[in-house]
């Protein structure tokens, strides 16, 4: 049932990626499931990558930084998890930690399907390029969503635009 939990939070996720619905309506929702799915299974990676997420959406880097070392240490081999961690980590400064998971990730599952590229965008858009997808060719959609996420989500990218101000997309 954890797992159903955490499914709503990727689709929430998703609405709020994507501008589906207003954040206001969808933010409440998607922190719910997710503490939904913590209360179910507070030993499953993946329910700490979901509360991670919604700390994340909603502004709280400190909390959703704590929750996303947790999958590491209770799916340390599961690859998904660990590509979807990759995708927030630079939105809090954690860029090189990023392409770690990233590149973990494609070691753990080197048939990866395509999606694992966007998160190796993602985690590799602030600095260098992950060694195992150094051959993703083209533009980066992944830094194009990330700039159209922070206007949405503006607790989500705060620390990167800080860091990172006004960088052209590639």
């Amino acid at each position: 049932m954890a797992r159903a939990y955490v499914a709503l939070t990727y689709v929430y996720g998703y609405m709020l990626d994507l501008g589906i619905a207003p954040p206001e309506k969808i933010l409440p929702k998607h922190r719910e499931a997710a503490e939904r799915a913590m209360a179910l299974d507070p030993n499953d990676g993946e329910t700490h990558l979901a509360m991670g997420s919604a700390y994340a959406f909603n502004g709280e880097p400190e909390r959703a930084m704590a929750e996303f070392t947790k999958p590491e240490q209770l799916a340390p081999n599961n690859a998904d998890v660990l590509i979807l961690i990759a995708w927030y980590l630079p939105s809090f400064g954690e860029s090189q930690k990023a392409v770690g998971l990233a590149d973990r990730a494609v070691l753990l599952n080197p048939l990866h399907p395509d999606w694992y590229k966007q998160g190796s965008r993602t985690s590799t858009s602030l600095e260098g390029s992950s060694r195992s997808l150094q051959d993703t060719p083209g533009r980066s959609r992944s830094r194009l969503h990330w700039t159209r996420r922070s206007k949405r989500c503006p607790g989500l990218t705060s620390e990167s635009r800080r860091r990172h101000p006004k960088r052209p997309l590639k």
